[in-house]
């Protein structure tokens, strides 16, 4: 059975419309080298997304997956839309670079040190080039050598950066606020500089100690009118363009009434418990991430939600704690692009929940998700998927679940 990237891929290949030729430096390194992270990035967006939605459906059908299939949710923003990036440090026949890489994956990295990435906002890429020219000077040597990941978080008119460094110590904090000063004198959108303390970086925001060099401590986020802020370690959309649209769709399909309540899994900063809080009778969000769960709290506090959030990481044991459910209870988890722990939906659906919303950040998953529900009394009825990633091989989706 061909994956979801397969069938995409596949459906790329036999276009038949005129590619186009990305403007300026995009998509090019300071090698002369084009980069290839994003299949579709010489397509017109709207054919992109035509190709994308025919090739979930293929992908629906030839799984065998239940469900009507709504139509592709685009995105508000085909390109330059991601709010949060990130550059590798490298060195390369000696020289310093800042590069792009694919997912970690065991084997050699082989980095693309791009001027500017047609899917992140313009001004990232300014912001990435001073960087490098900066860590690639006399100036900046003395930061470089530690140097793990220049990232870029926020919204579309301010950013926090966050160095992640091997090390950061007397020694290299004047390097830092050296760096600091500079960049906020020549990018005022960026309001917050953080240093995140990390001496094997398996992971670009895995961190010892997260130092707070200049600006705010938390970074911004708009779901609707209501600002939302969170810890720069915490987890965060990277296309804040679709956060309403997603929001909008939970809604829709889970329908929540006054008299229910509402379970989130694996809530992050408090998106959907916070968004759902208005509209039901309890609200209760789980997550295990400090960051992100001190993030939700505070959210909540701050915009006076009667949301309620444990502390815990979401396995079975989790659920039997809380079981059993009410009656009325409806569910949504967003769990990471791996799945559900061993357990946990056979957890939920030992508890009789009315209905599920689960949301899948990886396609080549939902298949054996949807058949330990099917074997658990539940069946996929409605499916959406969400163009949160475009030019990419990746689809967030969302699939309502029923008693069958």
């Amino acid at each position: 059975m061909q994956t979801f990237k397969e069938i995409f891929h596949v459906g790329i290949s036999r276009n038949k419309t005129k590619l186009i030729t990305q403007p300026g430096k995009n998509c090019q390194t300071y090698h002369g080298k084009m980069c290839t992270l994003c299949p579709a990035i010489n397509l017109a967006y709207d054919v992109e997304s035509q190709i994308k939605n025919e090739a979930f459906q293929k992908f629906w059908a030839e799984n065998n997956l239940d469900g009507k299939v709504h139509p592709l949710i685009t995105s508000p923003r085909g390109r330059n839309y991601r709010t949060n990036s990130k550059r590798r440090a490298f060195l390369w026949n000696g020289d310093f670079m800042l590069g792009l890489t694919e997912q970690e994956e065991d084997g050699p990295i082989k980095p693309l040190n791009v001027m500017a990435c047609a899917i992140e906002p313009e001004l990232h890429a300014k912001i990435y080039d001073r960087l490098f020219k900066f860590f690639s000077s006399r100036e900046g040597a003395g930061l470089s050598e530690f140097l793990n990941y220049t990232i870029l978080k926020g919204n579309y008119e301010t950013q926090a950066l966050i160095l992640n460094l091997r090390r950061f110590t007397g020694y290299e904090r004047p390097h830092v606020t050296r760096l600091s000063k500079l960049i906020t004198r020549e990018f005022p959108s960026v309001v917050s500089i953080f240093v995140a303390e990390n001496e094997h970086s398996k992971y670009y925001l895995e961190t010892l100690r997260m130092n707070r060099i200049f600006g705010e401590k938390e970074i911004t986020e708009f779901a609707g009118k209501e600002k939302l802020l969170y810890l720069p370690e915490a987890f965060s959309q990277t296309n804040s363009s679709m956060i309403d649209a997603m929001v909008d769709s939970a809604k829709n399909l889970l329908k929540p009434k006054s008299n229910e309540f509402f379970l989130d899994l694996y809530c992050g900063y408090g998106l959907f418990a916070l968004s759902f809080a208005p509209l039901v009778a309890k609200t209760l969000a789980l997550e295990i991430a400090n960051a992100s769960f001190s993030s939700a709290i505070s959210n909540a506090k701050r915009i006076k939600s009667s949301a309620r959030f444990t502390k815990t990481d979401i396995n079975e044991k989790a659920i039997e704690k809380l079981s059993p459910l009410p009656e009325n209870t409806i569910v949504l988890l967003d769990p990471p692009r791996q799945g559900t722990a061993t357990g946990v939906i056979e957890a939920l659906a030992d508890n009789n929940v009315a209905r599920v919303l689960h949301i899948f950040c990886e396609a080549d998953i939902i298949p054996d998700e949807l058949r330990r529900w099917k074997k658990s009394g539940y069946m996929a009825t409605e499916v959406v998927p969400l163009d949160m990633f475009p030019a990419t091989e990746h689809i967030e989706t969302m699939v309502l679940l029923n008693h069958q």
